[in-house]
């Protein structure tokens, strides 16, 4: 068994922003180092979105008034800069990729949800403005590579503590699903339980990855080809005939 994936270069400075601004322009190596260098800068990015989405999740559960819902505005350059700064020729690769359209349908029901169970009212800014960062999560792997451990690890965290807690309030605040005595609708509660154990678990998996085995990608995967040996014995020899193997290895060469 093995990978079957020929070695591609990959050129980091052809990113979302070089193709539309041109590569090495002042525009973008600014927004690269504010958005991957710059540690200061990184810090107020990422102070700015979990401000944004801490008050925004206090407001979908009415513990603030519903005029701080437009803190959540806050989030939006993180995510912004991110996707400008993601190599296309990894792109490329995490395009067709089936895990990314998986994952992508199942936030999209998150993100439906929300705006369902919120009544449709002013608290789906905060849906709206989540929505690009459920966007960035599905190509953190075209994110530059020395910084990618680090993005992915607190992405991913602060993805899976707001999964979590949306369910909680579904649970306890508006309980959506009945009491634990009476569920008001078994195959609604299955479908959305599996939906968001789905979506938790591809969330661990790049939280997993960015620990303990970050030089490797997620969402990019190489086809895997298994061959088998026929094993024959002539005059008391064994010998292995993997001709077939051979022959479509020239092909592909």
């Amino acid at each position: 068994m093995c990978a079957d994936m020929e070695p591609t270069e990959v050129r980091t400075s052809r990113t979302v922003a070089a193709v539309f601004l041109g590569e090495g322009s002042h525009i973008e190596r600014a927004m690269f180092e504010i958005g991957v260098r710059s540690r200061a800068a990184q810090g107020v990015l990422w102070g700015m979105w979990f401000l944004g989405t801490f008050v925004g999740l206090l407001v979908v559960a009415e513990t603030l008034p519903i005029h701080f819902v437009w803190m959540s505005f806050l989030m939006l350059p993180l995510p912004l800069v991110t996707v400008c700064l993601l190599s296309v020729d990894l792109l490329s690769h995490i395009f067709v990729s089936l895990d990314v359209y998986i994952i992508l349908i199942l936030q999209f029901a998150f993100f439906v949800d929300g705006i369902y169970f919120c009544r449709a009212d002013r608290r789906f800014v905060f849906w709206c403005c989540y929505l690009p960062t459920m966007c960035a999560a599905l190509f953190v792997d075209a994110y530059p590579a020395k910084y990618r451990h680090l993005f992915a690890k607190l992405f991913f965290i602060a993805s899976l503590v707001i999964l979590v807690t949306w369910n909680l309030l579904l649970i306890f605040k508006w309980k959506a699903f009945g009491t634990s005595l009476k569920l008001i609708n078994i195959s609604f509660a299955l479908h959305h339980i599996s939906d968001q154990a789905t979506l938790s678990v591809f969330y661990c998996r790049h939280i997993w990855a960015s620990i303990c085995n970050f030089d490797h990608f997620v969402m990019i995967h190489a086809p895997v080809l298994t061959r088998k040996d026929v094993h024959e014995v002539e005059d008391g020899i064994a010998t292995a005939h993997t001709d077939s193997w051979q022959n479509n290895s020239e092909i592909r060469q």
